[in-house]
């Protein structure tokens, strides 16, 4: 009666989505390939599910705004479609009195629309300085969406504090977003005790709504299997009846690639509950408790999401694979592992226990601890280890100045496995010839990537810069969106700028097309400038990277003009085709694995990061400044 009283509801809530217009059930479609069905259906779907998955569909900060008042039935749908109307495309911070008064009409408060608008454009500034005005519930889902696309934590803990109080007082029980978001917010400041997820998990199975149990405890860092060992027995012991029954109905299946980690899940669950700690090892494929005393590492389990995923996302899949690989690493380097489940924000500085050196993936460091950070290149296939984390905040390579036979070679397999065969990260369309002529091309990036503060210049500087740089000289400026792009303001954008230079064009060709024709390419700090090195091109990039010190960097406007004129005047040669092989293989051959290997520089990296003196100062790319933006 519940369930279908819930369904019901859901209904409704899907009905009202797409009636206001806030839901673009197309674009939802495209950007998830394992969805599909009528309108209607991919509206439930995220309704129920997409939305706590953060599932991408074209929107802006308006939409941001009122999707969830919308979903919940705050705001008519009808009362938004007036506002749409009203506004027309180019939603601004300049039609604040159209804003003011819808505002008063539906009791909502704008300055959450400023928020979400400044956020959608990239100006991270404007929106961190708009969250201590925010009232608390805005507060603290703004907060947490800065720490997890951005890694900016420093508004964590107020609202951890505020959901915190709310959690002990009852006051979301059952509430699986916002018990997540919680759960997120506890890792990145280290307060998720065994008191807090004790907390959790009394929420979550004091709810009404048992299906998808499984699920719902992954995403809130409680991966409960209860494996048939001595931890999952340890954990049916502690668990109370009515969720051990209700975790071994539970319908959701397990992916195949999780099957042979159920003794690291059931060890991340009892570690997060305290009911440890327990350090494992791995003999003959079988789990095991260390011997006491064995040096160990605190395990960073990838998020729910990819485990849950991996049978529809290839990427996933290859992601979790060459995970296990860093796991039989480390444990071939003598260490003993102490699980725990990752939530969704990867600056994981403050992740407790501090005391231990940390193994995780897609994560970073602002202040120096012993770590190894994976994470999927710019090239498929190919994963890459640092220190520090990665992007802007990876240490800095030392690049091979000369280019031996090795570095060749290396180069050649690169080129014929990725450029010649036209694989790339993402999927690209088919069909569609690059431009012809004189161009430079710039390769645009997602707003909300975390990498995205790492920008010294926004994404309207520099292609201000770059048709002003080429108006009247035949040189057409080539643009392509990223394919994961989800933001209208980019659309608006492009047109703005289309408007005023007819040497602008907007291309949808695959990116190795669009880089061979190329004089030049551009970018902040995307994988594409790896793409393009590869071509042995030359790459202007105006934001830190791990491959910056191959290309021409330009930190302003200025920089950035240089570059053009030294493209400009020496063309391929701007830039040493030896540096760039060199560096290329400093970066595959020395600092990145496969899944058919692992050379030994990153086997002596993964000693040395987490043997390292958590008090020695490392090379670590500079504080999170959310004033840095490619808006």
């Amino acid at each position: 009666m519940l369930r279908g009283k819930r369904l019901l509801g859901d209904m409704q809530a899907a009905r009202r989505l797409l009636a206001s217009g806030t839901f673009d059930a197309q674009s939802y479609r495209r950007f998830n390939r394992d969805l599909d069905g009528s309108d209607f259906r991919l509206a439930l779907h995220y309704v129920r599910h997409g939305r706590w998955e953060e599932r991408r569909f074209l929107r802006d900060g308006l939409a941001d705004w009122l999707v969830l008042p919308v979903i919940s039935g705050r705001v008519d749908p009808s009362d938004v479609s007036r506002l749409r109307a009203a506004l027309g495309s180019g939603v601004d911070i300049d039609n604040r009195s159209i804003i003011d008064a819808f505002c008063r009409s539906t009791g909502l408060d704008g300055r959450d629309y400023l928020f979400h608008d400044a956020f959608g454009k990239g100006d991270f500034a404007r929106a961190a300085g708009l969250i201590p005005e925010l009232d608390p519930e805005a507060h603290f889902w703004a907060a947490h969406r800065m720490a997890v696309r951005l890694g900016v934590t420093s508004f964590l803990p107020q609202a951890f504090e505020t959901g915190f109080r709310q959690l002990e007082n009852g006051q979301f029980t059952g509430h699986t977003p916002k018990l997540t978001a919680l759960a997120d917010m506890a890792e990145a400041i280290g307060a998720d005790g065994p008191a807090f997820n004790a907390l959790l998990l009394d929420a979550a199975q004091t709810s009404r709504n048992q299906t998808d149990l499984r699920a719902r405890l992954w995403r809130m860092r409680l991966p409960i299997l209860l494996g048939p060992g001595a931890i999952g027995e340890q954990l049916r012991s502690q668990l109370s009846g009515h969720l051990c029954e209700a975790l071994a109905s539970d319908d959701e299946p397990l992916p195949p690639i999780a099957r042979d980690c159920l003794s690291l899940f059931d060890a991340a669950a009892a570690n997060n509950l305290g009911l440890g700690p327990h350090n494992l090892v791995q003999v003959d494929g079988t789990w095991s408790e260390a011997p006491s005393g064995q040096p160990t590492v605190l395990l960073r389990l990838p998020h729910a999401t990819h485990w849950l995923l991996a049978e529809q996302q290839e990427m996933s899949l290859s992601f979790l694979q060459a995970f296990k690989r860093l796991i039989a690493l480390v444990l071939d380097l003598g260490f003993a592992v102490r699980p725990i489940s990752a939530g969704r924000i990867h600056n994981v500085t403050d992740v407790a226990p501090t005391d231990l050196p940390i193994v995780s993936y897609h994560g970073f460091l602002e202040a120096p601890r012993p770590a190894l950070f994976m994470k999927e290149s710019a090239l498929p296939g190919i994963f890459h280890v640092n220190p520090t984390g990665y992007c802007g905040w990876a240490l800095s390579l030392k690049r091979s100045i000369q280019a031996p036979e090795a570095a060749r070679r290396t180069h050649e397999e690169l080129v014929e496995t990725f450029s010649g065969g036209q694989r790339s990260k993402y999927a690209q369309e088919t069909g569609i010839a690059a431009p012809g002529g004189d161009y430079i091309f710039f390769a645009l990036q997602v707003t909300e990537d975390s990498v995205a503060q790492h920008a010294s210049l926004r994404r309207a500087e520099i292609l201000y810069c770059l048709l002003e740089h080429y108006a009247g000289s035949g040189t057409t400026v080539v643009v392509k969106k990223h394919p994961m792009d989800s933001r209208l303001e980019t659309d608006r954008l492009l047109e703005s700028f289309s408007k005023k230079y007819n040497h602008l064009q907007v291309s949808r060709a695959p990116i190795h097309a669009l880089v061979s024709g190329a004089r030049c390419v551009v970018t902040i700090n995307s994988g594409v400038g790896i793409e393009a090195l590869l071509q042995l091109k030359p790459v202007i990039t105006t934001g830190r990277s791990e491959y910056g010190e191959a290309t021409l960097v330009a930190h302003d406007m200025d920089q950035l003009k240089a570059a053009l004129r030294q493209v400009d005047q020496h063309g391929d040669a701007c830039i040493s085709k030896d540096r760039i092989i060199g560096f290329l293989h400093e970066l595959f051959a020395h600092n990145c694995f496969t899944l058919l290997g692992t050379p030994q520089t990153v086997i002596d990296m993964a000693r040395e990061s987490l043997m390292r003196d958590v008090h020695k100062p490392v090379d670590s790319a500079r504080p999170i400044r959310p004033d840095r933006a490619s808006g």
